[in-house]
């Protein structure tokens, strides 16, 4: 006896119900189900359709670089381009910093080192420039500058509990081990 189910379909389909309640009128979880589309490449124009809604609703750094990425994966580029500007302008160092290890653990080196690269020219005196420089700096095997770039963050971070958090980065770089492995 085997039972199969089409697991996208019936996420999908899941979706689409719990966005007819509650979850329509918030940004999240429409911006979650345009995420979801996208990572798993199903229902683009739909998904589309949500990180819209959920723009319309609220517009955030999020929902935006999701609608960026569904209009490239749609083969837009230039609308693309526009969206990820605009993501940028209203964009804080911690959620472009965040965006760029999000790419990292997609495997995208190369996007997150421009992305690293943009904080660092937008934010270059927050603790995340510093952090940003830090990974493109050990990424470049670079370490005297890396170690140097994470001091500078510890000397910028904002809270003790920040400082401390980035000492596992420092004695990575120290033993001389790229922070971005």
């Amino acid at each position: 006896f085997r039972v199969a189910v089409n697991e996208t379909e019936t996420v999908l389909s899941s979706i689409r119900n719990e966005l007819r309640g509650h979850a329509q009128y918030t940004w999240g979880p429409l911006q979650e189900a345009a995420q979801y589309c996208l990572t798993k490449k199903v229902a683009l124009e739909e998904a589309l359709r949500w990180a819209d809604r959920s723009i319309q609703t609220e517009e955030r750094f999020e929902n935006l670089t999701t609608k960026a990425e569904l209009l490239d994966a749609l083969n837009k580029p230039e609308e693309a381009l526009k969206v990820w500007n605009h993501a940028l302008e209203i964009s804080s160092a911690v959620q472009v910093y965040s965006y760029g290890r999000q790419l990292q653990n997609e495997k995208r080196e190369t996007d997150a080192m421009e992305t690293f690269a943009e904080v660092a020219k937008r934010f270059p005196q927050n603790a995340f420039g510093h952090l940003a420089q830090a990974r493109i700096k050990s990424a470049a095997g670079d370490f005297p500058g890396a170690i140097e770039a994470v001091k500078k963050a510890q000397n910028a971070a904002t809270s003790e509990e920040q400082k401390t958090s980035l000492q596992p980065l420092l004695d990575k770089l120290q033993a001389k081990q790229d922070i971005n492995k």
